[in-house]
């Protein structure tokens, strides 16, 4: 599911292709020499923020799909506002720690 966050970058290339190409007067040979380095760095950052997340146990069940998100759901440090101001009543997360800082 992490390899969503590469369409909307791959949009943001085509729109810079076609930018350069009426603004500019780039031609078609000097942006397929661009494209293939863009297609493989939007790749690879796709691929590696995946493995990365799975690494750190980020992904969990949300329904019929798996997303970074805490776990159980609510935990205390999975949310941007940290959860319950009092002690008692704080959930700990048994994985995806800090999931709001990754969840795109």
């Amino acid at each position: 599911m992490q390899f969503v966050i590469g369409a909307p970058m791959q949009n943001c290339a085509l729109a810079l292709y076609f930018f350069m190409a009426a603004r500019h007067g780039k031609t078609a040979d000097d942006l397929a020499k661009a494209e293939r380095y863009v297609n493989v760095i939007v790749f690879f950052y796709a691929l590696s923020t995946s493995i990365a997340l799975l690494l750190l146990d980020q992904y969990n069940p949300i329904g019929a799909v798996c997303w970074v998100v805490g776990s159980p759901s609510g935990c205390d440090e999975s949310t941007f506002q940290g959860g319950s101001s009092d002690p008692e009543l704080a959930i700990p997360c048994e994985r995806g720690e800090n999931a709001w800082l990754y969840g795109m």
